[in-house]
C-alpha cells in the first residue's frame, strides 16, 4: 500500500483521535458537555469515515469481490477448536478471580 494511503487511513485518523480526546473533550467539559458524550463522539468521529473508505479500497484497489466465503475469509471467521474453548475459559476465570483478589492493593496504593 503506498505511503499517503497508510497516512489517510492510519496518522490522520490518530492524530484527529489523539487530539480530541487530549484537547477537544476537556474544552468541552468545562463548557458543561456530557464527559462520556464527547469522549465517544471523538473516538469514533475520525474511524466512521474510514469505513467507505476501506471498502472503496478493497473492491477497486485491490480487485476485490464481496462475497460470504470472502468476508468470512477476511476477518477470520472461523469455528474455535474445542481445545482452545478451555484456554478461553479459563484465562476468564482467572482475569475475574485476580480482579477481584488484586482489588485491595490498588485501594491501598494512592493514585
Amino acid at each position: 500500500m503506498p505511503f499517503f494511503f497508510q497516512l489517510v487511513l492510519f496518522a490522520i485518523p490518530g492524530v484527529l483521535i489523539y487530539l480530541g480526546i487530549h484537547l477537544w473533550t476537556p474544552a468541552l467539559v468545562k463548557k458543561g458537555w456530557n464527559l462520556l458524550a464527547t469522549f465517544f463522539f471523538f473516538l469514533w468521529l475520525p474511524v466512521i469515515p474510514l469505513w467507505p473508505l476501506a471498502f472503496i479500497l478493497f473492491v477497486f484497489l485491490e480487485g476485490g469481490s464481496i462475497s460470504l466465503q470472502v468476508i468470512m475469509e477476511r476477518f477470520r471467521f472461523f469455528p474455535i477448536p474445542r481445545g482452545d474453548w478451555l484456554i478461553i475459559v479459563l484465562a476468564l476465570v482467572a482475569t475475574l478471580f485476580l480482579d477481584q483478589v488484586l482489588e485491595p492493593v490498588g485501594k491501598k496504593w494512592p493514585g
